[in-house]
């Protein structure tokens, strides 16, 4: 059995009966998780730009709920696009060895797996009120859909965009009650930042993905993929900058340094992934794409900077 983390904690102690499950839901590759999670602080950090001075018990229990069932709900999804991929990764160098295409597995517990990942996260959804419920189901549906992208567009990494960051409708929902267009310029941006590391993370499977027929925005760039990776950024950075623009009271005042500061490392953070980049390198592909949890991680810390000033002051 091929473990990617041996320092994983989890992996460390948990039954071996049991490993090939967690190992299904992607344990020893904390990354997607992170990458779950962090749209949701986005969201939360929007929400309460302006919201310091009223915090409520729900204001701290939604980061912490989205950080305990981004695990969860990550697992479940990875879950499912394994029982769907299963016969694609017998095919890929890099996902061979997973539990269901090396049969450590079978398709009849990945689905029972699947369903008790889904009762867990649900549980968690019931501490919120009736409206974020039903939002946070709605998030089934491009999570349902997107292990079919790939068969039938060539930008799979576009649906996993709408995925991967509902959790920024989810958390502004839940803190605000709101659905407002800086909430939907903030979900673009994430959109945008998905694009950007997944087609990087696309680039390890160029070779098989060609012989297999998957398509991605990997093959689509191709040899341009800098030039649109550049592209992404900037509208990354725009969206989301337009977001706190439009959420803030006054952007460029004083206590909004930090948010500024922290939308700028963002961006470069991603440039200097960029300019590292070598996209027939699987091993730099994969040390880009998980350096995306330290772009995200170092907005998120700026903005709890921001919190902490308007607290003081």
């Amino acid at each position: 059995m091929k473990i990617s983390d041996n320092n994983n904690l989890i992996i460390k102690i948990c039954p071996t009966y049991l490993l090939p499950y967690l190992l299904l839901s992607r344990i020893d590759k904390p990354i997607g998780s992170w990458l779950l999670i962090i749209p949701c602080w986005f969201g939360s950090s929007l929400a309460l730009l302006n919201k310091f001075e009223n915090i409520t018990f729900n204001d701290l229990w939604t980061p912490f709920a989205c950080f305990v069932g981004g695990f969860v709900m990550r697992g479940a999804g990875c879950t499912w696009n394994d029982i769907n991929d299963y016969k694609f990764d017998k095919m890929v160098e890099r996902t061979k060895n997973r539990p269901l295409p090396s049969e450590q597995v079978t398709i009849r517990g990945a689905i029972v797996w699947l369903i008790l990942q889904l009762i867990i996260g649900f549980l968690i959804l019931l501490t919120f009120d009736f409206k974020v419920i039903l939002i946070g189901l709605l998030s089934l549906i491009p999570v349902g859909f997107y292990p079919f992208a790939k068969r039938i567009t060539w930008w799979p990494q576009f649906f996993l965009g709408l995925a991967f960051n509902w959790g920024i409708i989810f958390a502004y929902f839940s803190h605000t009650n709101k659905i407002t267009l800086q909430m939907i310029f903030l979900y673009i941006g994430g959109i945008f930042w998905t694009l950007f590391y997944d087609t990087i993370y696309a680039h390890q499977d160029l070779k098989d993905d060609e012989i297999i027929g998957v398509k991605s925005t990997a093959r689509l760039f191709g040899k341009t993929t800098k030039y649109w990776l550049f592209l992404f950024s900037c509208c990354s950075l725009l969206f989301i900058s337009l977001a706190f623009y439009f959420e803030s009271k006054n952007f460029f005042s004083l206590g909004l340094i930090p948010i500024m500061t922290g939308i700028f490392i963002f961006f470069l953070h991603l440039n200097l992934q960029i300019l590292n980049l070598k996209i027939d390198s699987r091993e730099n592909c994969f040390k880009l794409f998980k350096s995306n949890k330290n772009a995200g991680l170092l907005f998120v810390f700026c903005f709890l900077i921001h919190g902490i000033f308007e607290i003081i002051l």
